[in-house]
């Protein structure tokens, strides 16, 4: 995550119309959606859409997973700003995801 994390970041910089990233954060994926689908992570629906279409055109399923403010205050730091893991033990997948986001660039779309 904390290498993802310095490049998102620095991708930050370059000013791109978008962001995509596809990573293996966690296993927890596969046990909310199985083999059949994979998840994406977007707050930005234009993005979600066009992820969508690309997969579906290559005979894949996509499933849009939650991504809000809760996943990313339950990562609130008690040392530091923020931690890399929540300190609730469900929602894997969804609070790596919003980890990550806290390091694209403000109105960057990323998914």
């Amino acid at each position: 995550r904390l290498i993802l994390m310095d490049a998102l970041s620095y991708a930050t910089e370059l000013k791109p119309a978008a962001i995509f990233d596809a990573a293996t954060l966690t296993g927890a994926i596969v046990v909310a959606l199985g083999n059949s689908y994979t998840g994406c992570f977007t707050r930005d629906q234009k993005l979600r859409k066009r992820i969508t279409e690309a997969a579906e055109s290559a005979g894949e399923s996509v499933w849009q997973m939650p991504l809000n403010d809760h996943h990313v205050q339950d990562m609130k730091g008690t040392y530091a700003d923020l931690n890399n893991i929540s300190s609730f033990k469900g929602a894997g997948s969804s609070t790596a995801a919003a980890f990550l986001e806290q390091f694209v660039g403000e109105g960057i779309p990323w998914a």
